[in-house]
């Protein structure tokens, strides 16, 4: 089978391709995790975030599951912790940072 010659805008133009393929996916629901998604989830990054209608005195974000919690570092270093019975009273967490989200 003779070998066939890619010319770079024949590597472009698949580029391309892919990305209109993927572009037109839609992407999944980013629902907030569950509890139980959670309690399997030590060590992994979760985006964070209070509840509307709910005073939250941090910042929404990335953090990190520690246990049956997820520490929050304030801005004077001091370390708050938002604890898995509050979940879904307080606080929610998402796989992704949800859209609405800074906006």
């Amino acid at each position: 089978m003779p070998y066939k010659t890619l010319w770079p805008s024949d590597v472009d133009e698949a580029i391309e391709a892919l990305e209109e393929k993927l572009n037109r996916r839609p992407a999944p629901e980013n629902k907030p995790l569950t509890l139980d998604q959670l309690r399997q989830m030590d060590d992994e990054p979760v985006w964070v975030c209070g509840i509307p209608g709910h005073e939250i005195k941090w910042t929404p974000g990335w953090r990190i599951i520690d246990g049956n919690r997820v520490a929050l570092r304030q801005w004077n270093d001091a370390v708050m912790y938002l604890y898995f019975a509050d979940y879904g009273r307080t606080w929610l967490a998402y796989a992704r940072k949800p859209e609405q989200e800074g906006k």
